[in-house]
């Protein structure tokens, strides 16, 4: 299943909030999820507040689950996994 995942970073000169994007094929089990393949990160080369270039990628990122994305692992979840509408209750 292809998933948004969302991170932030601070700007390491002017401390603005940078929000990068990753879209992994993500495989889906009962309580976890694991990423497997190829996917595509996107972060912005420079800072929107300052205009400083970044060369890499901020280190460190927790990456969170979009909404839509969270959305649909709990649909398919259920769908796959009917019990675990009955742990949630």
């Amino acid at each position: 299943m292809m998933v948004t995942l969302t991170a932030r970073a601070r700007c390491g000169l002017c401390g603005f909030i940078r929000r990068g994007f990753m879209f992994p094929e993500m495989r889906i089990n009962k309580r976890s999820m694991r990423s497997h393949g190829v996917h595509l990160v996107m972060f912005k080369d420079r800072c929107d507040e300052c205009g400083t270039i970044s060369g890499t990628r901020p280190l460190g990122l927790v990456w969170i689950l979009d909404p839509e994305s969270a959305e649909k692992v709990r649909v398919y979840r259920l769908r796959r996994w009917p019990e675990l509408a009955q742990e949630a209750a």
